[in-house]
């Protein structure tokens, strides 16, 4: 047999085909960029629906109704705090859940179900690191609709 019919036996056993370890390694490739398309599909799906729902944006902007009237309350100035010690003014409830009312029916009023009830909680917190809490507030705002369980005003801890 010369060289030429050697080559030709050669080219005649290779079919041109992959081999089983290039098949394994591209099915793995494939099956995690589908996987991690068909997660990024379901958690932008999630997203959506979760924006999607009219109340998480009016009970924000009834929180943020209430975080703005005492976005000003938050320095250790009078007349809500006592400049030199910190404290809380007299008759400024802390630690305990408060009412605060929400807005009348009227020209501007909700297009859904307006809610049941806003309630606010203020709360002596360490923004420091310092000496313990009262050096600054914090303030939590819950906005309630009829099928939620608002905490009863004067309840604590909050």
């Amino acid at each position: 047999m010369n060289s030429r019919q050697q080559a030709a036996g050669r080219r005649q056993r290779w079919s041109g085909g992959f081999t089983f370890t290039e098949v394994l390694i591209s099915s793995i490739l494939v099956s995690v960029v589908a996987g991690g398309t068909m997660m990024a599909a379901i958690a932008a799906a999630r997203m959506t629906q979760g924006q999607n729902e009219p109340e998480y944006a009016e009970a924000g902007q009834y929180a943020q109704q209430t975080t703005e009237r005492f976005r000003n309350r938050i320095s250790c100035d009078a007349p809500w705090f006592d400049p030199l010690t910190c404290a809380p003014a007299p008759g400024m409830a802390v630690n305990t859940w408060q009412n605060d009312p929400l807005p009348a029916p009227g020209g501007n009023d909700s297009i859904l179900n307006t809610p049941s009830a806003r309630r606010y909680c203020i709360t002596p917190a360490d923004c420091d690191g310092v000496g313990g809490a009262g050096d600054c507030f914090t303030l939590q705002v819950r906005v309630c609709w009829d099928t939620t369980v608002c905490p009863a005003v004067g309840s604590s801890p909050c």
